[in-house]
């Protein structure tokens, strides 16, 4: 009754909040590589085919605030605002305890975590932190204009930088709402598993129009086993099917792709320009970041704040 009504008020406010997903992106996926294609053509037309690293690294670089860096600065705001230590971090808490979550699991950040970041901060220049903070957009938006300018690049390459930051930022704010949707979707998961025999990592692979039949427990435990395991969403309009079945899986996956290629070079983007040397680390989720040892090199999907403990053992260019 009223359980699965609040659940289905969620998942209807999360669905319009991910509708954006296809075309966020599909646009990133279809162009990633021709931007930087376009980008590397451009500046060897130009004989100047060397630069290429640094002048991507400075056209691509994000002229808005992403949600981590606004934790970031108002907690440096909190430092210099002289308010009693305690009520401010408790404050700060309940703003932003989910930003260490991610699509699956929801990590409450308590108040001792941000008091830790606190005192940390306390021992630097949190004025002039700040101020580079928000300052890095302007900065970014400005050297990007001037780089532009200086190598003359045409005005399809601008467009689809410009779409491309657009899409970025619009990115982030779907993550935030993503991760703030996996904590009250746990919240609630944690009353279906109170009142009924199943786990709340069983019910992550219960969809929303099966909540009444949990409740009832008329899907079978190993159901949603099988689902956590391994799975495929094949979704169209109005319907969508849960297939579980490995074999179908497989060719289901391989349509429009062609056969599976033996990889022996990894290509993508850098979390920051320069040579190093050292283990390759390659992350399938998450909830493999223990994995990551001193110096060694990280390769991931995409970055994500539950990353950041992994990223700061990563090796970095000497003198960097």
């Amino acid at each position: 009754g009223e359980l699965v009504t609040l659940y289905d008020a969620l998942a209807n406010v999360y669905t319009k909040k991910l509708n954006a997903s296809p075309l966020i992106d599909g646009f990133a996926l279809a162009t990633d590589k021709l931007i930087a294609d376009k980008i590397r053509t451009h500046l060897e037309s130009r004989g100047e085919g060397e630069r290429f690293i640094s002048v991507f690294a400075t056209l691509t670089a994000p002229t808005f605030l992403s949600f981590l860096q606004e934790e970031e600065i108002a907690l440096l705001e909190l430092v210099q605002s002289g308010q009693e230590k305690s009520k401010a971090i408790a404050e700060h808490q309940q703003k932003y305890f989910w930003m260490r979550n991610n699509y699956v699991k929801d990590h409450v950040l308590d108040e001792e975590f941000f008091a830790e970041r606190f005192d940390r901060a306390t021992r630097e220049d949190a004025a002039a932190k700040m101020a580079e903070l928000v300052r890095a957009p302007q900065v970014h938006a400005e050297a990007k204009a001037r780089l532009m300018d200086e190598i003359a690049l045409p005005q399809d390459i601008r467009t689809l930088l410009t779409i491309t930051d657009d899409f970025n930022a619009w990115q982030d704010e779907r993550k935030k709402g993503t991760f703030l949707a996996t904590h009250y979707f746990s919240v609630l998961l944690e009353e279906f598993a109170r009142r009924t025999s199943y786990t709340v990592e069983e019910l992550k692979y219960a969809f929303p129009p099966e909540m009444g039949k949990v409740l009832s427990g008329e899907i079978a435990r190993q159901e949603l086993q099988q689902r956590f395991e391994y799975c495929m969403i094949v979704w169209v309009k109005d319907a969508y099917d849960v297939v579980t079945d490995q074999r179908l899986i497989d060719r289901l996956d391989a349509i429009g792709t062609g056969a599976v290629q033996h990889v022996e070079e990894l290509k993508g983007f850098a979390a920051q320009l320069g040579v190093v040397r050292g283990k390759v680390k390659v992350l399938m989720s998450a909830e493999e970041v223990h994995k990551i040892e001193e110096g060694d090199v990280l390769v991931s999907v995409m970055t994500r704040p539950d990353y950041v403990s992994a990223m700061k053992k990563a090796a970095v260019q000497a003198g960097s």
